[in-house]
């Protein structure tokens, strides 16, 4: 072999392996209603199948659609939640040579139930005719000095 085939044998190998060891995987997919309607602002969380730590995160589009690129492979857990909608997550496996997986989900509605809020206030300050009255507790800090402590 000469010298010219060595350096052709030698960029091969490197651009093999170049590939193999930047591949990535590009997890990718539609969120919407169970009756089709594109959910606005849902995030998407790839973690690891423990579920202990984060590998990745996207946002939807404002189509639904979403995008992901991981370089692992393996076992993982992908989290699609909303608010106002059920948080879905579903077990994935990303082999050592796939480039690219599509994933279509519907999530389903979950209504929030607020309490009722009861505001109450108390003037600081009120004016009767000819009388202005100050309720003292609105002016203090604590830091006040009295006749006393003189």
């Amino acid at each position: 072999m000469g010298r010219r085939g060595k350096k052709e044998l030698i960029l091969f190998i490197l651009l093999t392996f170049n590939s193999l060891i930047f591949s990535q995987t590009i997890i990718s997919g539609f969120v919407k209603e169970k009756n089709g309607n594109s959910i606005p602002s849902a995030s998407i969380i790839l973690k690891d199948s423990l579920g202990s730590s984060t590998i990745g995160y996207t946002f939807l589009d404002q189509n639904g659609n979403y995008k992901l690129t991981t370089n692992q492979y393996g076992h993982f857990k992908l989290s699609f939640s909303s608010l106002g909608y059920k948080t879905k997550i579903i077990s994935i496996t990303v082999l050592k040579n796939q480039s690219h997986l599509n994933l279509d989900i519907k999530l389903e509605e979950q209504p929030i139930d607020l309490k009722e809020v009861i505001i109450r206030a108390e003037k600081p300050i009120s004016i009767l005719k000819d009388t202005i009255l100050f309720k003292t507790r609105f002016f203090t800090n604590g830091t006040e000095q009295t006749v006393e402590d003189l």
